[in-house]
């Protein structure tokens, strides 16, 4: 983690699967998640930090643990994914909140279950369908300068 995953970061959880190179593959098993804590910090770095606060902190080891704010069954996939291979965590975009839909399933079966589908046979390309949509309405903002007077539109 090198001490970017500080206390209340959003991170997603990885999880490898263990392998030969061919055999070796990586999903995501949550998004978004908080982190608590990372190894014994519970409080995030303050801008306020001095040098002899972060000469301590570049002194320390890495954490080995980090505490995450998850669901019972968000538990259960972490402990799975524990169990079945590796798992890592992923630092997220502090503006990015956007997430895929939830995986329900908690097996390992789930786990492994993008990479054990066969590849579906190519399909014939469908035929396009025509779809009139209706414009957006537009804003309009009235521009002063002076005696000038102009009307712009934005979408």
């Amino acid at each position: 983690m090198s001490g970017l995953i500080q206390p209340r970061s959003h991170v997603d959880v990885l999880f490898t699967r263990p392998g030969s190179p061919a055999e070796a593959v990586t999903t995501t098993v949550l998004e978004d998640v908080v982190v608590l804590s990372i190894g014994r910090i519970t409080e995030g770095a303050s801008s306020s930090t001095t040098a002899a606060a972060a000469a301590q902190a570049a002194a320390r080891p890495p954490a080995q643990s980090a505490t995450l704010l998850v669901t019972p069954e968000q538990a259960r996939k972490i402990e799975l994914a524990k169990n079945e291979g590796k798992i890592s965590l992923a630092l997220r975009n502090p503006l990015d909140r956007t997430a895929a839909s939830d995986h329900s399933a908690t097996t390992s079966a789930a786990l492994y279950a993008l990479t054990a589908k066969a590849a579906p046979a190519p399909k014939p390309a469908p035929k396009p369908k025509v779809v009139v949509e209706k414009p957006k309405p537009s804003k309009v903002v009235d521009v002063f300068r002076g005696d000038k007077h102009v009307q712009e539109s934005f979408q």
